[in-house]
């Protein structure tokens, strides 16, 4: 993706309607939100959220005034039936605060309804253009990881008060560790491993070129290994592993498997050079750890995670079947979720996983499933680590990718065969 296309994009996003501009200026800015230390408390995180909000009304305004947007009756029927359950399942808390679960799950809802949903709908080709829009927060969101990894006097403390830096460690401490614009680095985990799959997916369809590949290839292994998250590495093998495995299966007979082999040669061979220019220095240290451990129980991060797991547990025992409500940080997202609305409120998220399964089934072999698939695999996996269900900016960064294929047109258009065969014109080095 040159100058050229994003200014293309920037000129596409400045045409689109009113609430699809809104929903994509307010994804975008959920990915680099501010964590200003000026604020303090439950406002310094959820301040964006408050925003967020007034995009639901000015979305929900816009759209009174059109007839276009029509609201599938299963879907209503289903988040009606799972709210209904979720909020008898809360009754049973202590205190009013242990409500903010319950409310986290109606936000993410009432976004995925009133503004993902216009989005959605809006786009003939919506997950080709969600990927190209997260991949082209890479580079600048490079500039941020390398303004923390080493810092630049005014312009680090500038980009401290914006973000903070709580346990940033730049290149000069013992243990490098940096997180662009998130709270933590197994977030920023989450958001490396959806540019990953974005990023291979663009590749397999030959929508951007061998050069723009291996360059952003290359920021994404360095940011990788800059939050020194275990995590992240983690979700990231396993979704891209996900898709592997989809494509070669179902996908392979489409003729681009050529062109998969070529970028995937292309990025195992980033991947051994760098990592044997930087095996000997200090950021590789978290990964070694993981690599050469006898035992992976033995790692003081997981061992303590472990422990915490027990403990949530433990707790989740105390009323499962409609939860005891969140204690501590179990992290784990699954855990967190058993406490908040236990074992009927699981059978909930499972049957959503069914529902997306039978989503994907019925728009068959798709661009749309191929990617969705993989970035909520990954997720998952990295769900076991982190309280993810419940953290807003994740949430907003995520749901559309996933939930978006409820919403998006059937059949949603794959990428452009024409457009393709253009772009290999113009640029002789296309994957």
């Amino acid at each position: 993706m040159n100058t050229q296309i994003v200014k293309t994009e920037r000129k596409r996003i400045l045409s689109l309607p009113w609430p699809t501009s809104i929903a994509v200026v307010l994804y975008t800015l959920n990915i680099f939100r501010p964590y200003p230390i000026i604020l303090d408390g439950w406002l310094r995180i959820f301040w964006f959220d408050i925003l967020v909000i007034l995009g639901m009304i000015l979305t929900t305004t816009l759209n009174s005034l059109s007839t276009t947007l029509k609201w599938r009756k299963h879907h209503i029927i289903f988040v009606f039936l799972a709210l209904s359950t979720l909020i008898a399942l809360s009754l049973n808390v202590d205190s009013a605060k242990d409500l903010s679960h319950l409310v986290r799950i109606i936000y993410i809802i009432s976004f995925s309804f009133l503004i993902l949903a216009p989005w959605a709908r809006s786009e003939s080709n919506f997950y080709e253009k969600i990927s190209k829009l997260l991949i082209a927060t890479i580079i600048p969101m490079s500039v941020l990881f390398t303004v923390q990894m080493f810092p630049t006097g005014e312009i680090s403390e500038f980009i401290y008060q914006i973000y903070g830096d709580t346990k940033l460690r730049p290149f000069t401490s013992s243990s490098p560790r940096v997180y662009g614009s998130f709270f933590n680095a197994n977030w920023a985990g989450v958001y490396l491993m959806a540019c990953w799959i974005s990023l291979i997916s663009l590749s397999t369809y030959k929508i951007i070129t061998l050069r723009y590949f291996f360059i952003l290839a290359s920021l994404l292994i360095l940011m990788t290994i800059a939050t020194g998250s275990r995590t992240a590495m983690v979700g990231i093998c396993a979704g891209l592993l996900w898709f592997v495995t989809t494509w070669i299966v179902f996908y392979s007979k489409t003729g681009k498997l050529r062109a998969f082999s070529r970028f995937g040669f292309i990025l195992f061979f980033i991947f051994l050079f760098i990592i044997i220019f930087i095996d000997d220095l200090v950021f590789f240290d978290r990964f070694r750890e993981l690599l050469t451990a006898d035992d992976i129980s033995e790692i003081n991060s997981l061992s303590n995670r472990i422990g915490h797991w027990e403990e949530g547990m433990i707790h989740f025992l105390e009323s499962p079947l409609i939860g005891p409500g969140v204690h501590g940080i179990p992290h784990n997202s699954y855990i967190t979720w058993l406490q908040a609305f236990g074992l009927f409120g699981f059978l909930l998220l499972i049957l959503l996983l069914f529902v997306l399964s039978f989503r994907w089934y019925t728009i068959g072999k798709r661009f749309s499933v191929l990617y969705s698939s993989s970035v909520l695999i990954g997720f998952l996996i990295m769900a076991l680590t982190a309280e993810f269900f419940f953290v807003t900016q994740i949430l907003l960064l995520i749901a559309p990718i996933v939930f978006g294929i409820f919403f998006t047109p059937r059949p949603q258009l794959e990428p452009s065969d024409s457009a393709v065969a253009s772009k290999a014109t113009l640029n002789p080095d296309t994957v």
